[in-house]
Parts: structure tokens; sequence; C-alpha cells
């Protein structure tokens, strides 16, 4: 069932136009390659019972989000951030739904972070899991003990630490309070829904 509604939304590669011109074949074949990626990441990451369930409950918003995510793949997105696309297609509720148009605002987030940017949202997400609830001035202690963790291991200086966080800034994951040394990081509840959504850590 998977396999048609990847189809039945494009997610299928065409076959090179017999006869045409080498450029488009190549191109063809370009195309053809981006879309057979995101159809087997999105065959591993949706079951079929999820698929059944949002066909039955909300067939427009399952052709919206498959779409969206079949153009993201086309436009050249990783193949972690395609499988972070699909796993909100696979969470999505359909009893309190994500309508459409807040999943397709939350794909045009995912489609634009990098490798290092997935990798420390991932840092502060299981650094925020270890750091006790009741401790002062948590956040900015989460904030320490990532940038512990990131640096040098991930980034090998502050500064480079400092501009991947400011970035990741844009999609409204982190927020600078202004409060210890130049400003501490902190992670806001839209990271708290983007892990719940995707498991990224286990990427």
């Amino acid at each position: 069932m998977v396999h048609s509604v990847l189809q039945a939304v494009g997610l299928v590669s065409p076959l090179a136009a017999a006869g045409g011109t080498i450029a488009l074949q190549t191109l063809t074949a370009a195309r053809a390659r981006r879309v057979e990626a995101a159809r087997e990441i999105a065959l591993a990451e949706i079951s079929e019972s999820r698929v059944a369930l949002l066909l039955r409950e909300c067939p427009d918003d399952l052709f919206s989000m498959l779409s969206r995510y079949g153009r993201a793949a086309i436009e050249g997105a990783a193949r972690d951030n395609l499988r972070l696309m699909a796993r909100v297609i696979s969470g999505f509720n359909v009893q309190a739904p994500m309508y459409a148009s807040e999943f397709l605002a939350l794909v045009d987030l995912l489609a634009t972070l990098t490798p290092s940017e997935i990798q420390l949202l991932a840092i502060y997400v299981l650094v925020d899991a270890e750091t006790p609830i009741p401790l002062e001035s948590r956040e900015v202690e989460v904030f320490r003990r990532v940038r512990v963790r990131a640096v040098p291991a991930v980034y090998s200086t502050e500064m480079e630490f400092k501009a991947t966080c400011a970035a990741i800034g844009r999609t409204g994951m982190l927020l600078n309070n202004g409060a210890f040394d130049g400003g501490a990081y902190v992670a806001t509840p839209r990271l708290a829904q983007l892990e719940s959504l995707t498991r990224f850590t286990t990427l």
C-alpha cells in the first residue's frame, strides 16, 4: 500500500525518455535516483498501518505532506533530512492533527538543517535529558554541558559552536537568552516537539 500511495503522489522514478538527448536522459536519471532514495526512506520509516490510517482519516493532509516530501527530495534534501520528514509524516496525529500547513512549515525547517546542525540539536536533547530538573539556572547549565561536549569534539572552536547555535536560531528551536557569557542558547518547546515526532537522536 505504501508503494502505491507514493506512486499516486509522483514518488516513482520516471523512465528516461526514449530517443531523448543525453542531457535530458542524464537529468532524468538524476531525478530518478533522488526519487528512488526518497521512496526507500519513506518505505522504511512509514508503516503500512500508518498509511492506511492516514488514508482513511485525512487523505488531503497525507497528499499534501507526501507531495512536499517528494519536492524536497527532488530539490536535493539530504537523506537524514528526508528521514526526519518521513518520521513526521509517520507521527502525524489524526486525533489532534498537526494540519498540513503546520507540517509544511516544519518541513521547510527540516529541509534546511545541515548535518552539523542536526548533530548539535541531538546533543541538546541528550544533555537536556541528563540534566537534573531541579537544578537552578537549568537552561544555562544545559548550555554549559552542551558546549563542553561539542567543543572541540564536534566544533574546533567556540566561535564555530556559537555560530551554529545562532544559525539554528532561525528555526525557533534554540533561543539566545542573552543572560550568560554573551548569551546562552537554550532549547525551546519546538525542539522537544521535533524530537517527539522524529526521534532525530537515533539518526
